[in-house]
């Protein structure tokens, strides 16, 4: 995105799923940076990272309005793990995620079987985790991976990664443009997601739609970039470039997305 100034704080609250792919927990995340300028978060201080998202969740949104009644899963690195303002969570509403670069030393198995002492419940970062959002069109992402001409896994072809932000964004937008139509909002996520698909699979859109039974406004998104669907993905395209023109022309096809929001939803599709 062409703006290079701006910086905002989020906190990202990302969904853990049990085996039945059931709501188990939130994963609470600290998003900072000039999201229009890079693909991740920029944390210089983890543990100030951590104290801000302690801060947003059980002050400024409380523990309620950010988890419900699921419980809130949080990073904790070497440092903070022997901070003392850890020891003033609920722990029953928290759940402490020990980063992988802790190591196991007999100083922070002590710590943490003080920690369980105080009620509190451990886990170990870096344990897979699918958005639910994800789920539906997760067969396509496995026939992406594997129909990969050259063979290759996910790893090897940042394309993926790509189309599954877009998709993501493409679907929070849609949730604020038509709400509470889940029918458009998981068909903005099938355009976003297709819209890669001719260049990862080396085939033209045309004849990918003819294997595919998709909806009308989803073959005239992919195919014309026209309607709301088409408009949207016009913007999420537009995010991915640094040409302030063609950002502000995607912006004006969808009114009713501000600036603010459309930051908001970026970080949330990027992480």
């Amino acid at each position: 995105m062409p703006e290079t100034h701006r910086s905002q704080i989020f906190l990202g609250r990302q969904p853990i799923l049990g085996r039945e792919q059931q709501l188990l927990a939130y994963e609470l995340l600290f998003r900072e940076g000039p999201i229009f300028t890079s693909n991740r978060a920029e944390i210089t201080d983890p543990a100030q990272a951590t104290a801000t998202v302690i801060a947003n969740a059980f002050t400024e949104l409380s523990a309620n309005e950010t988890l419900g009644p699921y419980r809130g899963y949080i990073n904790v690195d070497q440092e903070f793990l022997f901070n003392d303002l850890i020891e003033a969570l609920p722990p029953k509403v928290v759940v402490l995620e020990i980063l992988e670069t802790v190591a196991p030393t007999p100083e922070v198995v002590a710590r943490c079987q003080h920690l369980r002492d105080k009620g509190f419940s451990l886990a170990i970062d870096d344990v897979v985790k699918i958005d639910e959002a994800y789920r539906p069109l997760l067969e396509l992402l496995q026939l992406l991976i594997y129909t990969n001409p050259k063979g290759n896994g996910q790893g090897d072809n940042p394309l993926l990664p790509l189309a599954a932000t877009r998709g993501r964004l493409m679907e929070l937008l849609a949730e604020k443009l038509v709400p509470r139509n889940r029918e458009f909002s998981d068909q903005a996520f099938m355009v976003g997601i297709m819209s890669l698909m001719p260049a990862l699979l080396g085939v033209q859109m045309e004849e990918i739609l003819t294997h595919l039974p998709v909806a009308p406004r989803v073959r005239q998104a992919l195919t014309e970039q026209t309607g709301q669907l088409g408009h949207l993905l016009l913007l999420a395209q537009a995010t991915e470039q640094t040409d302030p023109d063609v950002f502000a022309e995607a912006v004006q096809r969808v009114p009713g997305i501000s600036l603010e929001f459309l930051d908001e939803c970026l970080a949330q599709a990027l992480y």
